[in-house]
């Protein structure tokens, strides 16, 4: 899986694989934190502030062509936007999913 994100980045990017290397190993340093506190805010029913986390991990999975993590992120940034209406347990289902397939990557 990290190859397959790795060709895609030096491909979309037109970059050198060293520097989509580097961007990825940053992306997977940030990538847990990142997760840990959306998890927070949705738990602490933040949701606004856990719908800028979405945001910004769609963002960077969006710029590296991070796929399922970019999609996931994109889902979760509406459901979480809409503050009236969410549902929690959707949510939460959505974190451990996201929690897994950054695992994988690692």
């Amino acid at each position: 899986m990290r190859e397959e994100i790795l060709n895609e980045i030096v491909s979309g990017l037109n970059l050198p694989p060293a520097i989509a290397r580097k961007l990825l190993e940053k992306y997977l340093e940030t990538l847990p934190k990142d997760i840990e506190q959306l998890k927070e805010k949705v738990s602490q029913e933040d949701f606004p502030a856990a719908a800028k986390m979405a945001h910004s991990i769609k963002g960077a999975s969006g710029n590296l062509r991070v796929a399922k993590i970019f999609e996931l992120a994109s889902e979760l940034e509406q459901i979480l936007k809409a503050v009236r209406e969410v549902n929690k347990e959707k949510a939460d289902a959505m974190i451990a999913e996201l929690d897994e397939i950054m695992k994988k990557l690692a």
